[in-house]
């Protein structure tokens, strides 16, 4: 399912739990533990690189950023294209609100 498809079937949810739980059982983050609320409608651009434990809440306006832009501003800033992107997983524990 590509990326938009996902973010649109997302908004149908209005409950953040309902929420996670489609996305834990449609694999869409690299893993998602229980008891989990995600009350943000965005989805990150690789959300298979997020990592989510158990009894999380996410409030909204939550963002999840898996990968770096700035070496857009570098190339053009010295005229280049030796600077790439960079990407990364994202590792979020237990018991914690964000």
């Amino acid at each position: 399912m590509n990326r938009s498809l996902m973010q649109l079937r997302s908004l149908l949810f209005r409950s953040g739990v309902k929420r996670a739980e489609w996305l834990r059982k449609k694999k869409i983050f690299g893993a998602i533990g229980n008891d989990v609320m995600i009350q943000d409608f965005k989805l990150p651009f690789n959300p298979d690189m997020v990592f989510i434990g158990n009894n999380v809440r996410m409030a909204s306006d939550v963002s999840l950023i898996t990968h770096d832009v700035s070496y857009h501003v570098l190339n053009n800033m010295y005229g280049t294209k030796d600077f790439r992107e960079k990407t990364g997983t994202i590792t979020i524990g237990n018991n914690l609100f964000i």
